[in-house]
């Protein structure tokens, strides 16, 4: 049986990779570094987002439509050496926040609708925001322009429910704002889960919307685990390049 964790080990091990040949800061800069955990599951990409980031911090966005997902992510972070400073509240009225856009506060501030928990290390330069909502909402919470690093994660909650699985319906618009979201250089990562009872249809529509993407604005490598059987999850990048 395939060991998930190791695949998202050695994938979490390409992002370094790319992001020093990209030229992302991770290092003290203005501006900070902004990273995006579109499917923040058990909290594992959510904790390495920050583990990227310099002694100069940074602010990490992480997202899920599940509490029991954020809640394996808080607990995550605090075992990590994170503290929570916003205690969890339910979600404010549809107004959008008056019209404001929440990435454009100051870090720290608990501005977004669906903000579920706020979270810091040690020294108060990392910030970390769990969203309850789905990643095709990421746009709500940063303005155009400003990300350096958007992880997904496509699937099902390990040892959740199947029917709470990613939806093409949601992650291709997802992705599109994602992209919208990237600085020049910045790096998408997908990991494209299929096999058993799900995945298949949003694996191929996901392809197909990659096929789609300007060579000339982006770079999409799609790398395989071409000797593992049973539908190996799909490790793809997207660079944009302008």
């Amino acid at each position: 049986m395939m060991n998930r964790f190791a695949i998202t080990d050695w994938c979490q091990m390409r992002i370094r990779q790319m992001l020093e040949n990209c030229g992302v800061e991770t290092e003290p800069c203005f501006p900070l570094p902004r990273f995006i955990d579109a499917t923040a599951g058990t909290g594992k990409d959510t904790l390495f987002l920050c583990d990227l980031l310099g002694e100069g911090g940074g602010e990490i966005l992480a997202m899920d439509i599940q509490e029991m997902a954020l809640e394996k992510t808080k607990a995550r972070m605090i075992k990590n050496g994170y503290e929570e400073r916003l205690e969890q509240r339910p979600a404010a009225s549809d107004d959008n926040n008056g019209g404001k856009n929440p990435g454009e506060d100051a870090a720290g501030d608990s501005a977004g609708e669906n903000v579920w928990a706020l979270l810091q290390d040690e020294s108060g330069r990392k910030r970390v925001r769990l969203v309850l909502c789905g990643h095709e909402h990421m746009d709500e919470y940063f303005p155009e322009g400003s990300t350096d690093l958007i992880m997904f994660n496509l699937g099902y909650l390990p040892g959740g429910d199947h029917s709470l699985a990613t939806k093409p319906d949601t992650t291709l618009p997802a992705l599109e704002k994602a992209l919208a979201l990237l600085k020049e250089g910045g790096l998408l990562s997908l990991m494209i889960y299929s096999g058993g009872d799900s995945g298949f249809e949003e694996k191929e529509r996901v392809l197909a919307w990659l096929r789609e993407l300007d060579p000339k604005r982006y770079m999409v490598l799609a790398e395989a685990f071409y000797n593992r059987p049973n539908n190996p999850p799909l490790p793809v990048f997207v660079r944009k390049l302008g």
